[in-house]
């Protein structure tokens, strides 16, 4: 009786171990197939932009023929050289109008040349004006890059002044008129930029105009930041 009892337990205890190898060979051949398998749900990426609103770059061709009917400007950002624009930014600058500027700094540069303007301060008048947003038209109707009133457009033989190019060569144009009218006296060129030529002979020097002090300080400023900038770049090459 003794013998069979003790046989009984002999054979439990052995049939309890292979229960318990089984089960564990089986649970780690789980855990290696699961380990192995890829997840069926797709890999989420930190780096992805939603799909809602997605980003479109302009191309050059659309920046240069841009269509006639405009967005409102925003007329509150700076300019850049006449070196080659690296990767310097200055503070303020917005990236989109970064791009154009960079896009039309050949262009620039040849008209710059052609009337002897420094091409930072064409930059600067530029991003005073319309923040380098070829499409920019103002309340009082002022279009394009350098905000040329229909009337001085015509009188400069400008037809298309949504035209990049046509807007930045007769904002130039008329800008060099004015340095001639006013003996190169920068700063009264600029206020008569922006506040007429009769204005400034009637005052004789910068009008008392908020708007055009705060046009004029703005200008003055980009051009000196912008300046700035031109020799960094040049010391780096």
């Amino acid at each position: 009786m003794d013998k069979d009892n003790t046989e009984k337990k002999r054979i439990s205890k052995a049939f309890t171990m292979i229960i318990c190898c089984t089960y564990l060979i089986v649970t780690g051949l789980l855990v290696h197939h699961l380990s192995q398998t890829k997840p069926v749900h797709p890999e989420i990426r930190l780096d992805e932009r939603p799909s809602q609103t997605p980003l479109v770059d302009i191309p050059l061709e659309v920046i240069l023929n841009p269509p006639q009917i405009a967005e409102t400007p925003a007329n509150d950002i700076p300019v850049q050289a006449n070196v080659s624009p690296g990767k310097l930014r200055l503070k303020g600058f917005s990236a989109r109008g970064e791009k154009t500027e960079k896009l039309l700094h050949p262009f620039i540069i040849e008209v710059a040349d052609e009337h002897e303007i420094d091409p930072d301060l064409i930059k600067a008048i530029i991003w005073a004006e319309s923040s380098f947003n070829p499409n920019a038209v103002s309340q009082k109707g002022a279009l394009g890059l350098m905000q040329l009133m229909p009337s001085t457009a015509r009188s400069l033989g400008v037809k298309d002044c949504m035209n990049p190019k046509k807007n930045i060569g007769a904002g130039v144009r008329y800008f060099k008129e004015l340095m001639h009218e006013f003996d190169g006296d920068e700063k009264l060129a600029l206020a008569a930029y922006n506040a007429g030529s009769g204005k400034v002979r009637e005052y004789n020097g910068v009008p008392p105009f908020k708007a055009t002090r705060y046009y004029l300080k703005k200008v003055l400023s980009y051009y000196e930041r912008l300046k700035a900038r031109t020799a960094m770049e040049i010391n780096k090459t």
